[in-house]
């Protein structure tokens, strides 16, 4: 099978930035580090996904309807925006954390839609994906949950270390055991300067 690579952006929204509703310390440091693993994928003709929640207001991911998060990114909101500077010309856009009765919704593997109207995992397999390369926010929830659903569907999977804000979670979410979780889903951790030199 040919190689096929592909760079996808996790949620670098609004609504995770500095002064958003799950405020992410230093979270508009991704963009530059992204917006040059954006610009190589392109030289390359590398497939670009950007992944955004796209809540429903009444979702039950969030606490006030019984899950365990402020209200952030309802659909259509400043709040599900991307973050200011991201560059998204040309790529894919992935909604996601659609279903109203999901608590979670972290990754594109679940209720997602695409702009092409497929699900992520029949985008990446109409696009012929072989290995998927990733950051974006944050590294111990969405970033490494996107990607260990890549490993576990068989993609040979990478995070940018430095292009994957932490943020400071208990725990099974803790940035120590996110680690090990992804090196035990065989993640290879990389920078965005091992992306743009071929890793």
């Amino acid at each position: 099978m040919t190689e096929r690579i592909a760079l996808i952006g996790v949620d670098i929204q609004n609504a995770f930035g500095s002064n958003g509703e799950i405020a992410v310390p230093g979270a508009e440091t991704v963009v530059a580090p992204m917006n040059r693993a954006i610009e190589v994928a392109r030289s390359r003709n590398e497939q670009v996904y950007l992944t955004g929640d796209w809540h429903d207001k009444n979702s039950k991911h969030f606490k006030v309807n019984g899950g365990i998060w402020d209200i952030h990114a309802v659909a259509g909101s400043d709040s599900a925006k991307f973050l200011y500077g991201l560059d998204t010309a040309g790529s894919v856009i992935v909604h996601k954390g659609l279903d109203v009765n999901n608590p979670d919704g972290y990754t594109p593997w679940e209720d997602s839609l695409t702009d092409q109207d497929l699900t992520f995992a029949e985008q990446i397999k109409k696009d012929g994906i072989t290995t998927l390369v990733g950051g974006g926010l944050i590294y111990n929830v969405c970033v490494k949950l996107t990607l260990i659903g890549a490993a576990n569907r068989h993609l040979k999977t990478y995070i940018l270390t430095d292009a994957a804000p932490k943020l400071n979670l208990p725990k099974e979410n803790s940035t120590l055991a996110s680690r090990r979780q992804m090196e035990r889903a065989e993640i290879k951790f990389i920078t965005v300067g091992d992306y743009v030199n071929g890793f």
